[in-house]
């Protein structure tokens, strides 16, 4: 969860701007930040593919740090 979060502050984006890159509310995008809602496997990939990260990493399987 703080991934996702700290990915997106580190390219200075709020949720509504990443909302609108993936198809999705600010509301969505807080809510897989916070971890009331999980990421289906086509939102990994496309947190993947657009900020250039791996699943493993999103997925906080490795720590906050640089992707």
């Amino acid at each position: 969860m703080k991934n996702k979060r700290y990915i997106r502050l580190s390219k200075k984006m709020k949720q509504e701007e990443l909302g609108q890159v993936f198809g999705k509310s600010g509301r969505t995008i807080s809510n897989y930040e916070d971890g009331s809602s999980e990421l289906t496997t086509s939102m990994i990939l496309s947190y993947c593919d657009y900020f250039v990260i791996s699943a493993d990493w999103i997925l906080d399987t490795k720590k906050a740090g640089v992707p």
